[in-house]
């Protein structure tokens, strides 16, 4: 009987000193073997990728509008150090450098505001 009394004392001390599992956020119900996949059964990818670029769109709208701004910016501040005859690049970053080649050409193909902008978010 004392042996008894032992090991469950024992397995509720165990039971006491193990860690909480960690609180992970809400997520879809998984099945033991397979886990999520269930949820893909019906789902064609293309649609999947369709109802993503919806629910994303007014964050890229931002993210765009954003980056424009920083352009214009950018090529305001350079048409004033060019009319004043500051010509120094002493502060130029990518995108001062991107609007110079963007003026000057001579890559086989334009390279558009929407190029420089891809370029921003990359970096």
């Amino acid at each position: 009987m004392l042996s008894v009394l032992a090991v469950v004392l024992l397995q509720l001390v165990k039971l006491a000193l193990r860690p909480a599992a960690p609180r992970l956020p809400p997520g879809p119900w998984e099945l033991p073997i397979i886990g999520s996949m269930h949820h893909l059964v019906n789902v064609l990818p293309h649609r999947a990728l369709r109802d993503l670029a919806a629910s994303l769109k007014d964050i890229h709208k931002t993210l765009d509008t954003i980056q424009q701004k920083i352009i214009d910016e950018r090529k305001a501040i350079r048409d004033n150090k060019i009319k004043s005859g500051q010509t120094e690049n002493v502060d130029e970053n990518l995108v001062d450098v991107l609007i110079g080649l963007q003026e000057k050409g001579g890559f086989g193909f334009d390279l558009t505001n929407t190029i420089i902008k891809a370029i921003i978010s990359y970096w």
